[in-house]
């Protein structure tokens, strides 16, 4: 009878340590941790100037337990001047029911918040320890008649696991995305007119 339950013992054991490290080290591997969101600041607004100027913010925020990593922290803004038509096209290119403002910042492609390898052209991977933000900033001029402006920002959360983490999320099936996550917000704002 001794022996049936030190195998009982060895068994559960095996069990909890297994369990263990799901909860513990696949799951922090393996899921995204990082929050996201966008912000705009006014900085100079002038009815005697011909331009705005303001500020694009990129918030990143690890809430998970581990060390974050993160890749090509962009940006893109669209904006609509003071009595332009302010008509959401369901068939427009942004998807149906956004505005479709008629200027765009940059003219093509993205503004790239992180620095780039001179020598491939691709963004260097960053890393954001638990609890840290990390704040991404990009100051942008725009006509004096500017009154709303929409901006995208985005980036790719990279998982970081060794082999044998990975087999064995996917002989678990515990849930995770493949590599890399693309986090993306848009947000509208208005120019206000109370800034210095």
């Amino acid at each position: 009878m001794g022996d049936i339950a030190a195998i009982i013992t060895a068994a559960v054991a095996f069990l909890a340590l297994i369990g263990g490290y799901v909860q513990f080290v696949l799951r922090r591997a393996l899921l995204p941790c990082l929050e996201f969101d966008v912000e705009f600041l006014t900085l100079s607004r002038s009815t005697t100037s011909d331009e705005s100027i303001g500020e694009v913010l990129l918030r990143i925020k690890n809430e998970g337990p581990a060390v974050g990593y993160m890749t090509n922290v962009r940006c893109r803004v669209r904006y609509r001047l003071a009595g332009e038509s302010g008509v959401v096209s369901e068939a427009s290119r942004q998807g149906p029911g956004e505005p479709d403002f008629a200027h765009r910042l940059p003219a093509k492609d993205f503004f790239y918040l992180d620095r780039k390898n001179q020598e491939s052209q691709e963004s260097q991977k960053r890393f954001i320890q638990p609890g840290v933000t990390q704040w991404y900033r990009k100051p942008l001029v725009f006509p004096a008649n500017t009154c709303l402006i929409t901006v995208w920002g985005r980036f790719e959360y990279v998982l970081r696991a060794g082999r044998i983490t990975e087999f064995l999320a996917d002989l678990l099936r515990e849930p995770h995305e493949k590599n890399p996550i693309p986090y993306v917000v848009r947000r509208t704002f208005t120019l206000s007119d109370d800034a210095t």
